[in-house]
């Protein structure tokens, strides 16, 4: 417990086993801390040692350790020294991690009991045992001097060039930091006046496993996620420790599992050489229509970019042959939870503003790079917002802190900063636009930020959302009056591929019309494929009720029978007889007595309105007259939509003969079986002609809608 000390190049390893080949549990080096305890990660397990010391001529004291039994095992413990720390992930074993002046151990150069010393540089790794699982560092207590003298550094990997995740110092109590795989590194550098307590913290394992390192590294590749359960640490080619190569021209694709939507968390790094792009797609077209963000060079990391459902996310990535590279990228690829929205910050490049998720939006100062989350000094930073196709940009700020005189964000509407369309300037506490949303009135907004080498603030966070920039339309508009079995058709203003019509009846389609047959209010909601959607203007129908066509029928035979419309009183009503053989009008007015035989049908008209009625046709002969209404055989339906209806009935047919109000035999049927399906050649009026065994005639008026 108070003594290890090893010469340069020498190194005590410790298995979790009784064989060197079991899994590592610690590897001490020069610089390693006294006071660690080290936790057989099993009941009744080994542990094994193995020492080795090279021949440079360099040696150290040793160690000296006890080696117990405990019924209860007692915590790990380590401190701020060297090497390397494996986590059992079992047990809920951790490690507890101290800075290197914990009570008890008294260091040359140490002028307080329990703080860490002066002119302290110590590097640490942890990693979770058998490199199996992702690990956490929760800090529970933190001191030091401050982010300038006295600070702490991670790095989400093996070592210091691994992706930097950030710097904490003074007494704010770093985040919770999660490694993207297994590793996290911690380095500590102190100056030579003032110390202080330092730090208590935990190193756990997150119980979710390494998800396999992808690397961008071919034209084109492909890689599915078959369950949610599963998740992928998507890299450049150089990561986690070199740089990605000059002249790359490489594409990725990740599918996910039916129904769910792709996310990419570029949670510590994202570092581009100028001239080098990193493109992101939903789906596997590499188009414009697809876009869903452009990473250039500038601090990008802390983004998380969030698909469409059931799309791939896509990736390209171009880097120029210019003799400059940068340290890449390292993101986990995983399945969004409903609702999750995509978040970025003052960095650089084009973000599309999804109508599907949003974005949440943040000053550069991200609380686990700048101290406090403020944002930096001499900041100079562009970032393009786009909506898609049909759609407009608005935000939203939640919080707003700059430094009033000379720290300032600056939104256009459009992608150049053009003061001709400069939306506004804004710096203080005051909330841009007073909390409410604040609309580019297109379908890009481009935030400029400055700041200046003196006061940093906490910046701001605000929800960028998308909204519609459609103009809909419906013809006919304005209030529409139709006749009874009329039907109004409208057509959608705009329409194309990929639209979606909702209407207020409930009645969704990809058509750009849509056909009424009733009274009411009818509006329509279009939808783009992008997900931008607007409400045209409501149309009032009124569809007139049908006119009485009832007919009275007295007397028998021609010259005796007189026919009487129970309709033809009133204002505006005018009536006529026509012959429903030719069509042709015999008479005008009612009561009417025909001096002829045939059928005759009883025509009523509003002339306010322009709508007329028809009734059935009645036989008029020898005998008397006849209704299809007391016909023995029925049609049905009638009136039809679809150019089809069945004549029906229980007696005998000898002949069927269709006619149109023109007086033409449009179709005869002899000898039909009953029912018998008829055929109209086009919408209209019709006369059915029913011949009996006998020679007894019965007709029927047929209308068939358009």
């Amino acid at each position: 417990p108070y003594q290890l000390t090893l010469g340069a190049g020498d190194t005590l390893w410790v298995h979790a086993g009784s064989t060197t080949n079991a899994p590592l549990l610690a590897a001490f080096v020069q610089g390693s801390s006294r006071g660690d305890t080290i936790v057989s990660p099993v009941p009744g397990g080994s542990l094994t040692f193995r020492f080795k010391s090279n021949t440079d001529g360099s040696t150290g004291v040793g160690w000296s350790a006890r080696i117990f039994c405990a019924a209860t095992p007692p915590p790990a413990v380590t401190y701020m020294g060297a090497g390397i720390r494996a986590i059992p992930c079992s047990g809920g074993l951790a490690y507890r991690f101290y800075d290197s002046g914990s009570p008890g151990l008294m260091d040359a150069g140490r002028t307080n009991y329990g703080n860490y010393g002066n002119n302290e540089d110590r590097i640490i790794t942890f990693v979770s045992l058998n490199e199996a699982e992702r690990i956490r560092l929760q800090f529970s207590s933190f001191h030091t001097e401050g982010y300038f003298s006295d600070f702490i550094e991670v790095y989400d990997g093996p070592s210091v060039n691994a992706p930097y995740i950030g710097r904490w110092g003074g007494s704010s109590l770093p985040p919770t930091l999660t490694s993207s795989g297994a590793y996290l590194t911690i380095r500590f550098r102190s100056d030579g006046t003032t110390n202080y307590p330092g730090w208590i913290a935990s190193v756990t394992c997150t119980g979710e496993s390494v998800p396999p390192t992808v690397n961008l590294s071919s034209p084109w590749a492909f890689y599915t996620l078959t369950s949610c359960n599963q998740r992928y640490l998507f890299t450049d080619m150089g990561a986690p420790t070199s740089n990605y190569s000059e002249n790359r021209s490489d594409t990725i694709s990740f599918f996910p599992p039916s129904g769910s939507r792709l996310a990419a968390a570029f949670s510590y790094q994202l570092r581009l050489a100028s001239g080098d792009t990193l493109w992101a797609f939903a789906g596997t077209t590499c188009h414009s229509d697809s876009l869903l963000a452009v990473f250039t060079p500038g601090i990008s990391d802390g983004d998380t970019l969030i698909g469409l459902a059931d799309k791939a996310l896509s990736f390209v990535f171009r880097s120029n042959l210019d003799g400059q590279t940068a340290a890449g990228w390292q993101a986990v690829i995983f399945c969004a939870s409903p609702g999750a929205i995509s978040t970025t910050y003052m960095g650089a490049g084009i973000r599309v503003v999804l109508c599907e998720t949003g974005y949440q939006f943040y000053d550069s100062g991200r609380p686990y790079i700048t101290p406090g989350g403020t944002y930096s000094h001499n900041e100079h930073r562009s970032l393009l917002f786009i909506a898609p196709s049909g759609c407009g940009v608005d935000v939203q700020f939640q919080n707003f802190n700059t430094e009033a005189c000379c720290d300032s964000l600056v939104l256009y509407s459009g992608a150049q900063p053009d003061p001709t369309r400069r939306i506004g300037g804004y710096r203080g506490t005051n909330l841009p636009g007073g909390g409410s949303p604040i609309s580019a009135g297109s379908d890009t907004m481009l935030a400029v930020f400055r700041s200046d080498g003196t006061v940093v603030d906490a910046g701001w966070s605000a929800r960028l959302t998308c909204t519609t920039l459609l103009s809909v339309s419906l013809s006919p508009s304005g209030s529409i009056a139709r006749c009874h079995g009329d039907s109004v058709t409208f057509t959608v203003s705009p329409g194309g591929t990929g639209y979606t019509y909702t209407w207020n009846t409930g009645y969704s389609t990809s058509m750009p019309t849509y056909t009424v047959y009733q009274s009411g209010t009818y509006y329509v909601i279009v939808t783009t494929p992008s997900g931008c959607s607007a409400m045209s203007a409501p149309v009032e129908v009124v569809i007139h009720p049908p006119l009485d066509t009832a007919v009275q029928v007295s007397g028998s035979g021609v010259g005796s029978t007189t026919l009487t419309g129970s309709g033809c009183s009133g204002n505006n009503i005018v009536c006529s007889w026509v012959n429903c053989a030719t069509g042709q009008v015999v008479h005008t007015g009612s009561p009417f007595t025909p001096t002829q035989a045939g059928s005759y049908a009883l025509v009523v008209r509003n002339t306010s309105t322009g709508c007329a009625d028809t009734s059935s046709c009645y036989l008029v002969d020898q005998s008397t007259g006849v209704s299809d209404g007391q016909a023995a055989v029925s049609v049905y339906p009638n009136p039809t939509s679809g150019g089809v209806s069945f004549l029906s009935g229980q007696q005998r047919v000898e002949h069927v003969r269709l006619w149109d109000l023109a007086g033409r035999l449009v179709r005869v049927y002899s000898q039909p079986t009953l029912p018998l399906r008829l055929e109209a050649p086009q919408a209209g009026v019709f006369v059915i002609e029913v011949v009996g065994p006998n020679g007894e005639k019965e007709h029927i008026r047929w209308q068939v809608l358009p």
